[in-house]
Parts: structure tokens; C-alpha cells; sequence
């Protein structure tokens, strides 16, 4: 499936050697006839703006969102346009903010920003195509441990209610690290 101007276009093949030819085929005839917004190419602080304007303003992700877009501005300049950033492009951003220490999920919701301003430049005919946006894995939780004042708390509750079973399977529980 090509997704284009808001418009899909799919087919189905035998094998994928007739895919592949007919995605690269499809593709050039589709930046052949894409629409040209005043006959130039975005630039990301256009890019950025419009976003914001259309697709984060009044909304409740709309300060981080705008913060996440300006930190991506910062880094690729606000002049840069938007066929220059391609997936090697995104790569190198994602090496620079890892060595600030950001976590996968932080690089994750950077690349999920940039998605959207990218997707809205398609959308508005100022590119056709984005760089592939490989996500990173994030962590599913956190390990906690509770700490000697929250056992006691615990403990005590459960003996002030008259729970002894329950306070007995508590102490189970953190007696096997369950």
C-alpha cells in the first residue's frame, strides 16, 4: 500500500519481485504528478508551524508536541528542507539525542513528532514520501521496591484490621521477592 495525498493505492501480486517493480513504478508516477504548493519545497519551519497550527493547536499535547518539534528543529535547522531529511538524516538525529541520555521512549515520541510534521508536509503536497522512522524498543515498566517504612505501613494496617492471613501472605510475597 502507497499512501499519497491522503489517497491509498494498492494491488496484489504473485510473488514480490512484481511488487517491488510495481511500488517503484507507482512511486515515480506519483512524484511525477505531485501538486506543488506555490512551485517550492517546504521548509521545516513552515513545515513545523502548519503542524502546529493544524494538527496540535488547543490540543492537550500541544506544548509538548511544539517543544518536541522545535528540539528537532534545533537540530536539523529551521531552513532545512524537507526532502533533505531522509532516513540517514533521522538516524544521525537519533545518535545526537542518545548521547544526551535521552531514554528509547523519549526518542520515541521525537520520532513520533516528526512523523506528524512529515505526514502534514505530504498531506499539503509540499513532499511526497518520508524517510523510514525506525522506532526504538522501549522498557515496559520499572522496578520498584518498597522500602522498610512501607512494609511497616503495610503491616501495621493489616494488623490493625485484624488481617493476619493477609499480613502473613504479605510477608510471603516479599520473602520471595514475588
Amino acid at each position: 500500500i502507497i499512501t499519497k495525498h491522503s489517497k491509498q493505492y494498492s494491488a496484489s501480486f504473485k510473488d514480490l519481485e512484481q511488487a517491488v517493480k510495481w511500488r517503484e513504478e507507482k512511486m515515480q508516477e506519483l512524484n511525477r504528478t505531485a501538486p506543488q504548493q506555490g512551485g517550492r519545497t517546504c521548509t521545516l519551519e513552515e513545515a513545523v508551524n502548519k503542524t502546529i497550527d493544524i494538527r496540535w493547536s488547543g490540543t492537550k499535547a500541544e506544548r509538548t508536541s511544539s517543544l518536541n518539534a522545535h528540539n528537532i528543529m534545533r537540530y536539523f535547522g529551521p531552513q532545512t528542507k524537507l526532502t533533505d531529511i531522509d532516513t540517514s538524516a533521522v538516524e544521525g538525529f537519533i545518535e545526537a539525542q542518545k548521547k544526551l541520555g535521552l531514554s528509547n521512549g523519549t526518542l520515541n515520541r521525537k520520532l513520533a513528532c516528526l512523523s506528524v510534521i512529515l505526514k502534514t508536509a505530504e498531506d499539503f503536497g509540499y513532499m511526497t514520501g518520508n524517510p523510514r522512522l525506525i522506532r526504538r524498543k522501549e522498557y515496559k515498566g520499572r522496578d520498584r521496591f518498597l522500602t522498610i517504612e512501607e512494609v511497616k505501613t503495610v503491616l501495621t494496617l493489616f494488623k490493625q484490621y485484624g488481617q493476619t492471613d493477609e499480613a502473613d501472605i504479605f510477608i510471603c510475597l516479599l520473602d520471595t521477592g514475588m
